[in-house]
């Protein structure tokens, strides 16, 4: 059975990545701002999946016998940190590029 849920974060995955390279290469900052917000959604949805789908959360008394899902956890968990870094960086490459506002 397909996930859907892991399709689409792939799908917005991937369209944001093409969104962000078009959006560096050609200094537009309306792109780098879109692929913020696609890979920040992408992000959610792959952890919202991984948190729902995971049995741990339903039944924390098994989590020994239940170690593979502990990583899809700290998979989601890492994801979210390196979400926050790229946010930021993408944050610092549109204001480094944005022009100087006139002094009028």
């Amino acid at each position: 059975m397909i996930n859907k849920c892991a399709l689409l974060s792939t799908a917005a995955g991937q369209i944001s990545l093409i969104v962000g390279e078009l959006g560096r290469r050609r200094s537009r900052v309306n792109f780098l701002k879109s692929y913020m917000v696609v890979s920040s959604a992408a992000v959610i949805v792959s952890s919202a999946c991984a948190i729902k789908d995971n049995p741990l959360l339903k039944d924390p008394g098994t989590w020994q016998t239940m170690k593979l899902e502990l990583f899809g956890l700290s998979g989601a968990v890492l994801g979210v940190l390196i979400q926050i870094l790229t946010i930021s960086t993408t944050s610092a490459l549109i204001t480094n590029m944005s022009p100087p506002k006139r002094a009028s």
